[in-house]
């Protein structure tokens, strides 16, 4: 798959804005809060559907936290992309859940069966793609998990009997670390949905305050055209703000009350919508998963993308599913580190440990960057052995926080080499430079923020 264009019609802080990316590395650059997250959230949003959580989940609802910040009444998007070699544009509709497919722009539309992502991405769910796909800043490596549990369904050797105890016990345990993990994830999102609640709810009442000051203000307009006639009382204004206005005998409020009353509305509006905004802001803030939801999800996909792993390689006659993920990793690795690191392996244990000249390297014998390097090299073994026929594209949020210049060229050189699409989110200004000094061949998305 290959995302060629999005138009954001109301998402988040984007509105009316459309993208182009190229069928190879994207590099999307920006500071804090410039939309980054928004815009990863939106492309996966096209691809896999943005509807609203019931339960305990509702508190922490990415349907609320991107609903559009400009108060429109549609709430959309459109994305153009490529399977294979058949090109589609989809459209969608976060408001209504109404989701539109066509072979490509302006063609027939599809009948809704095929709209669902399991049918449109070869069965992948949103959670299984971002635990293999979407690669976050410093993040964990539950493939780890998966390789683990790969090496103890080796079958080669084993009779039927042997081999089916094996894969049984492997499934037992997983589903009780399963459990064990969707319990620490409650509580977990417990934690942070309190602080959104709270948001949400000084969201709604600022929206209604700003809203009730608005119309206020446009009462008193309408009643400053025929303010002459007035024979007394108070204007809803004064009773609103609880003033006391001094009248003449006609009846006539001075010209000097009326506007100053007016300028402490509009300055009372503008306060208001300041800090609506950066309520607003805080709710960005919040959209991203603390590091151990983020860690936890990760898990639970990985358990469930070993559980069908093992049950694929229980039957004979299939390639080690571990051996090919350990042997492509290793070959990253190689390339990332120019030969210098050369083998990748994890035992049952979710040791990992790399070769270099013969010689074996446990973690606690590496830098951070070369451990990063590790988890990179696992992670997009991982994605490749699993999408062998039809490449997924990589979503990844700073990867490289831990690597020195050379690191970095090499990677950003490995990156640009690959047949699959990537798109590199970053707010580091070097990588742009490096990019640039190196003659590397991508597409540059700079967001300035809105």
């Amino acid at each position: 798959m290959k995302i060629r264009q999005i138009n954001i019609h109301n998402f988040g802080q984007f509105h009316n804005k459309s993208l182009s990316f190229s069928p190879g590395l994207n590099v999307i650059y920006g500071g804090n809060e410039s939309g980054k997250t928004t815009l990863h959230a939106f492309l996966l949003s096209m691809m896999f559907g943005l509807e609203k959580t019931k339960g305990a989940d509702a508190k922490s609802d990415r349907y609320l936290l991107y609903e559009p910040w400009n108060g429109a009444g549609f709430y959309s998007g459109e994305m153009d992309f490529d399977v294979g070699e058949k090109s589609f544009h989809i459209e969608r509709d976060f408001h209504q859940t109404k989701t539109a497919l066509y072979r490509q722009e302006g063609s027939e539309k599809f009948p809704e069966e095929y709209v669902a992502p399991q049918i449109l991405f070869g069965g992948w769910t949103r959670e299984r793609y971002e635990s293999t796909f979407c690669i976050p800043q410093a993040g964990m490596a539950p493939e780890k998990e998966l390789i683990a549990f790969a090496h103890k369904n080796q079958a080669s050797g084993e009779s039927g009997e042997g081999r089916n105890l094996r894969v049984h016990q492997s499934l037992s345990h997983l589903e009780e670390r399963k459990k064990e993990t969707e319990q620490e994830l409650y509580a977990e999102m417990e934690k942070r949905s309190y602080q959104i609640e709270k948001l949400q709810v000084e969201r709604e009442l600022l929206e209604e305050n700003i809203e009730e000051l608005k119309e206020t203000m446009l009462d008193e307009e309408m009643a400053d055209e025929d303010i002459s006639t007035q024979t007394g009382g108070f204007s809803k204004l004064a009773m609103v703000l609880g003033a006391t206005f001094l009248r003449k005998k006609d009846g006539v409020v001075p010209s000097k009350e009326q506007k100053g009353v007016k300028a402490r509305i509009l300055e009372e509006i503008r306060e208001g919508e300041l800090r609506l905004f950066n309520v607003l802001e805080a709710q960005t803030e919040l959209e991203a998963r603390t590091d151990r939801e983020v860690e936890l999800r990760q898990y639970l996909s990985a358990y469930d993308i070993a559980s069908r792993a093992i049950r694929a390689l229980s039957g004979d006659g299939h390639e080690d599913f571990a051996e090919r993920v350990t042997r492509r990793a290793s070959e990253i690795l190689k390339d990332l580190t120019e030969g210098r690191y050369d083998g990748v392996s994890v035992n049952e244990k979710m040791e990992v440990s790399v070769s270099s000249q013969n010689r074996t390297f446990r973690p606690e014998q590496l830098s951070e960057g070369a451990l990063e390097q590790i988890r990179f090299s696992l992670r997009m073994g991982l994605g490749e052995v699993f999408t062998k026929d039809e490449p997924m594209p990589f979503l990844m949020d700073e990867p490289f926080s831990h690597y020195d210049e050379s690191r970095i060229r090499q990677a950003l050189r490995w990156l640009s080499k690959q047949d699959r699409q990537m798109f590199l989110f970053t707010c580091q200004e070097r990588k742009m430079q490096y990019l640039e000094e190196m003659k590397i061949s991508h597409e540059q998305i700079r967001l300035e923020g809105n």
